[in-house]
C-alpha cells in the first residue's frame, strides 16, 4: 500500500488523497485566548459539594446504588436513620432530603437548600 504524507501519495501520477480535518482547537489555539492573551477556561465552574453534613440533615446510610447512563434508570437504596429502606431516583425526597444526583460510587442530597454528598461506605 503506497505510504500517504502530508495528503500526498507516493506513488507518482496517482490522486492526491484528502486527510481528515484537525479539530477547530488545534487548528488555531488563539480562538480560546482572551483579550489579555491567557487561555479561557474551557469548562464553568462547577459548584463545590461539600462531603460534611449540613446542620439538622438526617442520618443517610446508603445500602446501595444501581447507576446507569441514562440518569432516569439510577436508583439508591438506603435508610434514613435505623428507618425502614427507601428506594429513590434522582430528584425524589425522603423525609426533607433531596436526591440531588446519583454517582457510581456517591450520592449527591440537597437539605435546606445546601449541598452535600454521602459515599457508599463498604461493609
Amino acid at each position: 500500500m503506497p505510504q500517504v504524507v502530508a495528503g500526498k501519495p507516493s506513488v507518482p501520477g496517482a490522486p492526491p488523497v484528502a486527510l481528515p480535518a484537525e479539530p477547530a482547537a488545534e487548528q488555531g489555539q488563539e480562538a480560546d485566548a482572551d483579550a489579555s492573551g491567557e487561555e479561557a477556561d474551557a469548562q464553568p465552574a462547577v459548584p463545590s459539594i461539600s462531603l460534611a453534613k449540613p446542620s439538622g440533615a438526617p442520618d443517610a446510610v446508603l445500602v446501595f446504588i444501581a447507576w446507569s447512563r441514562m440518569p432516569l434508570q439510577r436508583l439508591v437504596s438506603m435508610r434514613i436513620g435505623t428507618g425502614p429502606l427507601n428506594v429513590l431516583h434522582e430528584g425524589e425526597y425522603v423525609e426533607g432530603l433531596q436526591v440531588t444526583t446519583i454517582h457510581k460510587d456517591s450520592v449527591d442530597f440537597t437539605w435546606s437548600s445546601q449541598k452535600y454528598r454521602v459515599p457508599v461506605k463498604a461493609f
